[in-house]
């Protein structure tokens, strides 16, 4: 608790929050109740209740993001995200606006099994600045709450083909 106060977080506002869990959940005298935190460049939380309703927790990101994710437009690129909790979380991939990050067809996938945001190969011509040239976060929700990271900037090059060709050129001289 101590070191949350120092980092700017009041005890009323840690009780508040864990106040409204346990009204939602039975309380019983064994429960037991977990609060932790993470402040820094990025803000992440998880709390966890064991208890008569059975064992309930926050959302926690498992994937370290990077900051930036450089890919060339012939090769494409991904970001993983995964999250831990229970019930299990919900990941999803927003904006630099908020919005969720939907399928564009051909250029942006969001893959279900493992929740990486796959930036699949294109053509030169297909290159979407709100697609290929933007800011995402990875999200994940359960019962219990919302985690969001930082935001990762994804910049993709375009890679053109250039035919070089040469061509000599001859001079004779001392011929008069």
């Amino acid at each position: 608790m101590k070191s949350l106060i120092q980092r700017g977080i009041h005890q009323a506002q840690l009780l508040v929050t864990v106040f409204a869990l346990l009204h939602v959940f039975p309380r019983q005298e064994a429960d037991l109740v977990e609060a932790t935190s993470t402040y820094g460049a990025s803000f992440s939380s998880s709390i966890s209740i064991n208890g008569a309703g059975g064992n309930v927790q926050g959302p926690q990101l498992t994937s370290e993001l990077p900051s930036r994710l450089l890919f060339s437009n012939s090769s494409g690129g991904s970001l993983p995200c995964s999250a831990t909790g229970q019930p299990a979380p919900t990941v999803r991939w927003l904006t630099e606006d908020g919005e969720e990050a939907v399928d564009v067809p051909r250029l942006r996938h969001v893959r279900q099994g493992d929740g990486s945001l796959v930036f699949l190969p294109f053509r030169a011509d297909q290159f979407r600045r709100d697609v290929h040239e933007a800011r995402y976060r990875c999200s994940a929700s359960n019962a219990i709450g919302t985690v969001v990271s930082p935001q990762v900037h994804v910049t993709a090059e375009i890679a053109f083909l250039y035919d070089a060709s040469h061509k000599s050129v001859w001079r004779v001289t001392g011929m008069a």
